[in-house]
């Protein structure tokens, strides 16, 4: 081998070692952010380790790639990881508060989108409730049996 060859050689290995770096990190993150989604579904501030293996065994492969998310999410605040339960070594994941607040408002703007709009729509200025007729009305009973 040349000595040129034996420099391309040690280029290729070192930039395949930078781009499976990147990659492996990029993975680090998307795990990470897959397993808060999973987390945030369960909408309990406390979750337990065994219940996020289960809804996450399908995408991560492997305790250390699950336990790589977990630090990720620990040091980003997202979580924080106990140990409890009645033999005090079942693994717990708690749940940052402020998480469920931002939940709550995406839940209420998902299920009420147009809330604010429906009830300008219902607000008139026109007629009196006195003139209003509805039929069969419980009132209209009433006011003809005085009569």
């Amino acid at each position: 081998m040349t000595l040129n060859t034996i420099k391309l050689k040690d280029y290729l290995i070192a930039h395949a070692q930078k781009a499976f770096g990147v990659m492996k990190k990029s993975m680090d993150f998307d795990d990470a952010e897959y397993v808060l989604k999973v987390i945030l579904r369960q909408n309990n501030p406390v979750v337990d380790k065994n219940t996020i293996h289960q809804n996450t065994k399908k995408k991560i492969k492997g305790k250390e790639r699950l336990q790589r998310a977990y630090d990720l999410l620990e040091y980003h605040s997202y979580i924080r990881q106990e140990v409890g339960g009645k033999s005090g070594r079942k693994g717990l994941v708690l749940v940052n508060p402020y998480l469920f607040e931002d939940i709550d408002v995406k839940k209420k703007d998902h299920n009420y989108p147009n809330l604010y709009k429906t009830t300008e729509n219902t607000i008139t200025t026109e007629g009196d409730m006195k003139n209003l007729k509805f039929p069969n009305s419980p009132n209209e009973a009433i006011n003809n049996e005085k009569k």
